[in-house]
């Protein structure tokens, strides 16, 4: 499938909803907008890539060299790979420098969305909170992220234009 920006009409595009298991700190419920059943995951990166300059697949080839060679670095007592290592191998792989080596290490944001791990499964964030698509792809919770600001800003642009004709 052939997308553009200004083609989606997510204001207007069919939902469905996805429940979360999490029920104390979300809603429970997350709003899955009908593209992103309809496109595979290749679809979604290089719609991805086309917007933001190639950085899934720049992420991507990351997490992949990250999970092949992550055994291979040193390790503390409780199994871990050693801070000062991690952060060495993110300053000779991450040549755009996304991905943060100074506060929390391996942590970046994309879309508005703070991830805290190099992974490639989309893993929870921060106390608990359940992420739209956790266990799966990260592509697929990428670019729900980016439906969402789509259809914010959708919306957003709307109501300005309700103003202006008031």
């Amino acid at each position: 499938m052939e997308y553009k920006v200004e083609d989606l009409r997510f204001y207007n595009m069919k939902t469905s909803i996805k429940h979360i298991p999490n029920f104390r700190i979300t809603t429970g419920r997350c709003k899955i907008y009908e593209i992103e059943n309809q496109l595979t995951e290749s679809e979604k990166v290089k719609f991805i890539d086309d917007l933001k300059d190639g950085i899934a697949s720049y992420l991507l080839n990351i997490f992949s060299k990250w999970e092949s060679e992550k055994e291979t670095l040193p390790k503390d007592n409780y199994d871990y790979v050693k801070t000062v290592s991690k952060k060495a191998w993110i300053k000779r792989n991450d040549e755009r420098k996304i991905i943060d080596i100074e506060y929390k290490i391996g942590k970046y944001w994309l879309f508005g969305t703070e991830f805290k791990d190099m992974s490639t499964t989309c893993p929870s964030t921060e106390y608990s909170y359940q992420m739209a698509y956790t266990g799966e792809n990260i592509i697929d919770q990428w670019f729900h992220d980016l439906c969402v600001i789509f259809y914010l800003g959708k919306k957003k642009s709307i109501s300005k234009s309700m103003i202006i004709l008031k």
